[in-house]
């Protein structure tokens, strides 16, 4: 056995007897030592990170960050030309400890200061890129590890406010661990922040609560390994005070549970081989978490329960342009879902056009074709929907922008200028509109990331249609803004509608937030009677997406 393994040896038995700052100096000593030695770089900086979070040192979790970063760089460059399995996999390892230091870094900054710092905020836009990045490879990592990067990247996405995304990660852990009771427990948890977001699917959502808390609360060794017996005891706690919540709204979790039974019972039909991939993938534009064999249930079904407007024709029609610009979204989204899905068709009919248009040959293996560009088509829409989700909420809330010039990077601020700070109207909403500081959380992300990023969705969409953005096949190892794998580009898209999707809820709870705001305010300057409540336009499928009608011949 070599001397360095001994020392490391060491170190953690320190670290595992509570030693902190002697396990800590021990590896600064070691790494003093040996300052080119992979192993002991990789093995130390796990120790600077864990025991600087314990002790509150956030040089030694820098330190710690660092020399991941330097080891990520020297694999990168070894395997630019062959990136095998074995160094995908290691490399995912990496990013992992990496999103652990940034992790405890963000926790340190906020500790520190007391409030989210501009260094706080990039710590933390940091972990959501990191773990997307070894997300994107999902097909090749090892079920255990991937559940336990989808499990921390739903924590992290529920911390941030971002519920909708939170609940599909976690049900993504479930179909690789379907007992995960972590997972279980977190959905269950988060899942209540969506209760009566929709009138037809709440008894679901109330249903799923309970069955995710009542399953986890089984499973008590596997939640203390997982996450210490603390978890045990708050579960315990959440589903009793959950069960307490359903006695007094809805006669109790036995009565529920026959209803949802009864329901399943009844219902034979067997949804289509699309639908079943829209469900399995959750990008039905929903709220309901698990569809079952009913047709009603597998439709695009979010829209706000119910919405006030003056008893005018001015109040008509600013509900009628409302309404217009919220159908302009789910269009684009319904359509860049279908071109995603197109893209990745073997259907013959789709080959034979696409072999219709011949290409130069560049001899790099860059894939150009109809599936190609039906799959940077889906991105470049899906972009566009943030954009009208801005021109919605600048239109809803009122807010003094031109319609013309709101863009979804500039609707936050001032004179839609960045640097006049964010417009009052909406700083006064963000801490009490859970649904507006998700859809802020999400311009964050997509527009403070460094240019290197190949999460700039802005810039994705800019390059797919003024510059150059190619996609390889094979023969290329390195995924940049415009050179992208074929497999990389595919999950990055996936990815992007998962996030709209969640945009367009997220809109929803936007308005239902503010209606009862604006209903509270009604009341307390008596204008009860000059509004309507309710929807009076019904929700159905497009006038051209309906089925042709053949003539009746008399």
């Amino acid at each position: 056995m070599q001397d360095h393994t001994l020392k490391i040896q060491k170190i953690d038995k320190l670290w595992q007897e509570s030693r902190i700052e002697e396990a800590l100096t021990e590896a600064r000593l070691l790494i003093r030592e040996f300052p080119d030695h992979l192993q002991i770089q990789y093995c130390c900086s796990t120790f600077l990170i864990d025991c600087g979070s314990f002790l509150e040192d956030i040089d030694s979790v820098n330190f710690g960050i660092s020399l991941i970063e330097t080891i990520l760089e020297n694999l990168e460059a070894l395997n630019k030309e062959n990136d095998s399995i074995e160094s995908i996999r290691q490399k995912a390892e990496l990013t992992y400890n990496l999103f652990n230091g940034y992790s405890a870094k963000a926790c340190l900054l906020k500790k520190k200061f007391n409030q989210e710092s501009e260094e706080y905020e990039k710590a933390i836009i940091r972990q959501k890129e990191l773990l997307k990045s070894i997300i994107l490879r999902r097909k090749l990592l090892e079920p255990k590890f991937l559940a336990s990067c989808l499990v921390n990247y739903a924590n992290l996405l529920r911390d941030l406010g971002r519920h909708v995304e939170a609940i599909d990660y976690y049900y993504d852990c479930l179909k690789l661990y379907p007992e995960h009771a972590v997972a279980m427990g977190n959905c269950g948890s988060v899942l209540q922040e969506l209760i009566n977001f929709s009138v037809v699917h709440n008894s679901k959502i109330l249903y799923e609560i309970w069955r995710l808390f009542k399953e986890a609360n089984h499973k008590e060794l596997q939640l203390e390994k997982l996450a210490g017996k603390h978890t045990v005891s708050q579960y315990q706690n959440a589903f009793t005070a959950f069960e307490e919540y359903l006695f007094f709204n809805v006669g109790g979790a036995k009565k529920l549970e026959e209803s949802i039974l009864k329901w399943k019972k009844v219902h034979k039909w067997k949804p289509s081989s699309f639908l079943k991939q829209l469900r399995d993938d959750r990008l039905l534009l929903t709220v309901n978490p698990r569809p079952t064999n009913c047709p009603s249930e597998y439709k695009d079904d979010i829209c706000w329960p119910r919405i006030c407007m003056p008893l005018n024709d001015a109040g008509k029609e600013w509900f009628q342009s409302l309404v217009h610009t919220f159908n302009h979204i789910k269009e684009d989204f319904a359509t860049a879902r279908y071109l995603y899905y197109k893209s990745l068709s073997q259907d013959t009919e789709l080959i034979n056009s696409s072999q219709i248009t011949h290409y130069l040959q560049t001899l790099d293996y860059a894939d150009f074709g109809l599936r190609s560009g039906l799959l940077k088509t889906s991105l470049r829409i899906a972009v566009d929907c943030l954009d009208k989700c801005a021109c919605f909420l600048n239109f809803y809330l009122k807010i003094d922008h031109s319609q013309d010039d709101v863009t979804w990077d500039r609707i936050w601020y001032k004179k839609l200028d960045r640097k006049r700070g964010i417009h009052p109207e909406i700083k006064r909403r963000l801490t009490s509109n859970s649904a507006l500081g998700a859809l802020y959380d999400i311009k964050k992300e997509i527009h403070i990331l460094s240019d290197q990023s190949i999460f700039m969705y802005k810039n994705l969409r800019n390059y797919a249609t003024h510059q150059s953005l190619v996609l390889y096949r094979e023969g290329t190892n390195e995924d940049t803004i415009t050179h992208y794998k074929l497999q990389t580009f595919q999950e990055t898209t996936f990815l992007l509608l998962r996030t709209i999707k969640a945009a367009i809820i997220y809109l929803v709870g936007v308005v239902i937030a503010e209606e009862k705001d604006r209903d509270s305010l009604r009341k307390q300057n008596g204008e009860e009677g000059t509004v309507v409540e309710g929807l009076p336009y019904e929700l159905g499928v497009g006038l051209s997406d309906e089925c042709d009608i053949p003539d009746i011949i008399f």
